[in-house]
């Protein structure tokens, strides 16, 4: 009984943590759109860089814990990028 609970409180906290960074994507993406039509100001082109920035750390975050959760060991992933 208690390793289930330990198991399914594992389980619930690992979806939430996916669910924040999925969560956090979001609110950048929102952003960038919104600031996509007056990006004049260099101050509005640097945060969309800073949240493409974070879009990608999410991303790969969540990447990474999958791998970690499938066993896989991160050096085996290698990407190519053309």
């Amino acid at each position: 009984m208690l390793l289930s609970t330990l198991c399914f409180k594992n389980i619930v906290e690992k979806r939430i943590r996916y669910m924040d960074k999925l969560a956090h994507i979001d609110r950048r993406i929102a952003n960038i759109e919104s600031w996509l039509p007056s990006q004049d100001e260099e101050k509005t082109r640097l945060a969309i860089y800073k949240a493409f920035q974070e879009i990608v750390g999410a991303f790969f975050d969540i990447l990474s814990m999958k791998l970690v959760e499938l066993k896989i060991p991160q050096k085996m992933i290698t990407l190519t990028f053309c």
